[in-house]
């Protein structure tokens, strides 16, 4: 499942499952975005639906996707040895700017 991932890598993408958390809030969000648009190569499905739209009203699937779309833009920063970058700002977001899946 983690093939081909560093081990940094991998670690970020534990630490973003800790206390159920789905992905940052949208100012946070974006600044990932803006971190993987360094690469200059920046992937058609990574630059689709670049914010998060979640809300009181978002399912379950929704929200599964949106922590899928984290889990891509993590592993595409991996590639693109962004990873340090990467890694330092998720580890710097607080608690409560991160949307989590038992939210209501």
């Amino acid at each position: 499942m983690n093939h081909g991932l560093s081990e940094k890598a991998k670690a970020l993408l534990e630490y973003c499952l800790i206390n159920d958390r789905v992905c940052p809030q949208r100012d946070f969000w974006n600044h990932l975005w803006v971190i993987n648009a360094k690469a200059k190569t920046f992937d058609s499905i990574l630059n689709q639906y670049k914010l998060p739209l979640i809300t009181k009203d978002s399912s379950e699937k929704e929200k599964i996707q949106r922590s899928t779309r984290l889990r891509k833009y993590i592993e595409y920063a991996d590639k693109k040895n962004l990873i340090n970058e990467m890694d330092a700002f998720i580890r710097s977001i607080p608690e409560g700017k991160w949307h989590h899946f038992y939210e209501e």
